[in-house]
């Protein structure tokens, strides 16, 4: 049995549980404080209950060491100053950090812009990582959502995201997800 609940944690600490439920996380380009909080994904086992709190936010310059670590769990060598300087410098992405139990545990960075052959903003989930040993918690689903909603806000017509092939269970939770397979991605490195 799987039990979940949503609660929308604005910045002045309000809770606004139906609009949560509903899907919605506000997140605006002024970057304001604001993030949803998963208040369970319960799951019974051995008699037990365990739950975890998940709250997905805008990253911080103070996330950087955490974000730079779980990259590196996709295999992206960067340093926390990288992280820090992509952070400020990269006004059309937005990177969501998920916490378990307010430790970090994953981030999905979402980058929104047109399109011309789509006459509209796409929004494209760039990376996708939650730590491989709190997976299954919940925490890559919350980000997803909070990645289309994030996509829904700034008015794209679709989400986006590419996965290395190597990622097969990656490729079964993005499907699970919604999200479907409908081409080939194709990439030459130029440096």
């Amino acid at each position: 049995v799987t039990m979940v609940a949503w609660q929308m944690i604005h910045g002045d600490g309000e809770a606004d549980a139906t609009h949560a439920a509903r899907g919605g996380l506000p997140l605006r380009s002024d970057r304001t404080t604001r993030s949803l909080r998963w208040l369970g994904d319960t799951r019974r086992g051995n008699d037990l209950d365990v739950q975890v709190s998940i709250t997905v936010r805008e990253a911080t310059a103070d996330d950087s060491a955490a974000i730079a670590a779980l990259l590196a769990e996709l295999g992206y060598e960067l340093s926390p100053a990288q992280v820090a300087y992509e952070l400020d410098n990269q006004p059309d992405t937005v990177v969501l950090v998920a916490t378990a139990d307010e430790t970090p545990a994953g981030l999905a960075a979402v980058n929104t812009r047109r399109q011309l052959h789509e006459a509209a903003p796409v929004s494209t989930i760039d990376a996708l990582v939650v730590t491989e040993r709190l997976r299954s918690q919940g925490i890559g689903e919350a980000l997803v959502r909070a990645a289309e909603n994030l996509a829904r806000q700034r008015a794209a017509c679709m989400l986006d995201l590419h996965s290395g092939l190597q990622r097969v269970d990656a490729r079964r939770f993005y499907e699970r997800m919604g999200l479907g397979v409908i081409g080939n991605h194709f990439i030459k490195a130029l440096q």
